[in-house]
């Protein structure tokens, strides 16, 4: 544990962001607080989805910030901030393997899921009072039996890694950029995150209204939905969790 950072680290729990939650309303934590544990037995992500993970094997942490000069409208702000920093953070460990942002925070490395989060937001007024960052990497683990494509740390970079360390270092590193980066002028940060976008630009088979079709990812939009073109050179916009990769 750093003596600047504070850090809990936990044995079992739900889930980090559901001990962040009860903390957050027991008062008992602040901006900068960090909530890790060795193993969670309701781990999630996005739609409800379970994340596998062995026991000490992986980091499992939630950060707390108060994001209170971030309008609610600007929540994707932050979610390009995560990815981005986290993104940069492991590709120090593992240089020779390019790391994409599936949108909208999922880490890929040649089309394995490396790293996801959940990010958890609550609004007071015209601002977001509490964010929790959920983050989940695959460090240590070798061997998994539900997840469909995962990979780690250790099977890209052929060593065991320092679960403590890393916590430590991502941490100062986020905290470090989020006091940085000024939520009016996102087109730099917005850049970085396009420019490590999965499948950017490659036509692709997504499921979308229960139908499959080929389509092409441009970009995204402020708010965060996803700009595809279609075959017939339509543009659509879609919203979290209304599309499907395939």
């Amino acid at each position: 544990m750093s003596s600047i950072l504070d850090i809990r680290v936990l044995d079992v729990v739900s889930s980090t962001n559901d001990i962040a939650k009860e903390l957050i309303l027991q008062k008992k934590v602040s901006h900068g607080s960090v909530i890790r544990a060795h193993y969670q037995t309701k781990g999630k992500g996005r739609q409800g989805n379970s994340w596998e993970s062995n026991q000490g094997e992986n980091l499992l942490f939630s950060i707390i910030i108060t994001p209170q000069y971030y309008l609610p409208s600007q929540q994707f702000i932050l979610n390009q901030l995560v990815s981005v920093t986290l993104a940069d953070f492991l590709q120090t460990f593992i240089p020779d393997h390019p790391i994409k942002i599936k949108w909208p925070n999922d880490l890929y490395v040649n089309d394995k899921k490396l790293a996801g989060m959940l990010i958890e937001h609550t609004i007071l007024g015209n601002t977001l009072s509490y964010s929790i960052i959920g983050i989940g990497v695959n460090v240590n683990q070798i061997s998994f039996e539900k997840s469909p494509n995962p990979v780690s740390l250790r099977i890209l970079c052929s060593k065991k890694l320092n679960i403590d360390s890393l916590c430590v270092q991502y941490t100062e590193k986020f905290l470090h950029a989020f006091e940085h980066t000024n939520p009016f002028d996102e087109e730099i940060l917005s850049k970085r995150y396009h420019a490590a976008l999965y499948q950017l630009n490659e036509v692709k088979t997504y499921l979308i209204n229960g139908k499959k079709c080929q389509a092409s990812i441009l970009g995204t939009t402020k708010d965060g939905r996803l700009m595809l073109q279609h075959e017939d050179g339509a543009i659509n916009y879609y919203e979290l969790n209304s599309l499907k990769y395939l």
